[in-house]
């Protein structure tokens, strides 16, 4: 059988059967880099913020700061209305009418509802998928796979180890996605309400060289915030209004008995940062081969 052939008259191992393609895949096929994309861009920008905060940690000095405002930040859609901070706290304690529905877009519902539809779909669709593929590389069934018979059992390990890091890492988003869920209707949540609930307050400080400085910081709201006159705050002294408020870190960030920095939490924070970078490298790699190898 005749076949026309098209080719690039510079380099004539550039050439394709005319009708078809030069490489695998086509345009559509750059699709599957958004996700990984964006989500690299916030990976990213979390190491270049908790680069910043770590620099405090390490280089930053003492200071004890009254803190004016605060209000509830991007509460759900976009930020609530400032309160003094008496007012504030009065509102956190009593736990009453304190709904952040009043300060959401009413889209905010909806397009959470669509993200969490969106991931447990990629939880069942994925799952099936590397369930499929487990069989076909263990018995060739539903589909025949061009893999050496000494080499099954390695790419049938590659393919389970890979399932089980992908429903890890789907399980946690689909937790942290009901979490918003619930929050968005007002429905209770697991965890206490100091560990929930994030806000972004003012406060003034005078830094080393006796200047009076004011400054912002995103906070995890609790009761040690106001339960004294004034609150202790890490300030940058290249950069005094890049500070902390102490109090304001998440619980599980604590001050040892000998005055070092200590956390809570144990490895498992670092267990899931690597399980998306695992994802993020092994899952084209294995497609990749795998596409190879199904032909």
């Amino acid at each position: 059988m005749k076949v026309t052939i098209e080719y690039w008259p510079d380099d004539p191992r550039v050439s394709r059967i005319r009708g078809m393609r030069i490489s695998p895949f086509g345009p559509l096929a750059l699709l599957v880099i958004i996700f990984p994309t964006v989500g690299a861009a916030v990976i990213i920008g979390g190491l270049f913020y908790g680069q910043s905060r770590a620099r405090l940690f390490r280089n930053g000095e003492l200071a004890f700061a009254t803190v004016t405002e605060c209000r509830a930040y991007r509460a759900k859609g976009r930020t609530g209305p400032w309160y003094s901070l008496d007012e504030f706290r009065k509102r956190f304690l009593s736990g009453e009418g304190w709904d952040f529905r009043q300060d959401m877009s009413p889209l905010v519902p909806l397009i959470v509802s669509v993200w969490l539809i969106g991931v447990w779909f990629m939880l069942i669709a994925g799952t099936l998928f590397l369930l499929v593929m487990l069989a076909s590389v263990l018995t060739g069934w539903p589909f025949d796979v061009t893999i050496q018979e000494n080499e099954r059992m390695t790419w049938a390990a590659l393919v389970a180890g890979f399932l089980v890091l992908w429903l890890v890492v789907v399980g946690v988003m689909i937790r942290v996605g009901t979490r918003a869920w619930r929050r968005a209707r007002g429905l209770p949540t697991k965890g206490s309400s100091a560990d929930l609930i994030q806000v972004e307050c003012k406060f003034e400080f005078d830094d080393h060289r006796g200047n009076r400085v004011s400054a912002r910081d995103t906070i995890r709201f609790s009761e040690r915030i106001g339960d004294e006159a004034t609150e202790p705050v890490l300030f940058d002294p290249n950069n005094p209004k890049r500070a902390l408020l102490i109090h304001g870190l998440p619980l599980s960030v604590g001050i040892s008995p000998s005055g070092e920095w200590e956390v809570q939490g144990g490895v498992k924070p670092m267990l899931l940062a690597a399980g998306f970078i695992a994802l993020w490298i092994a899952g084209p790699l294995i497609g990749y081969y795998l596409s190879q190898a199904f032909g």
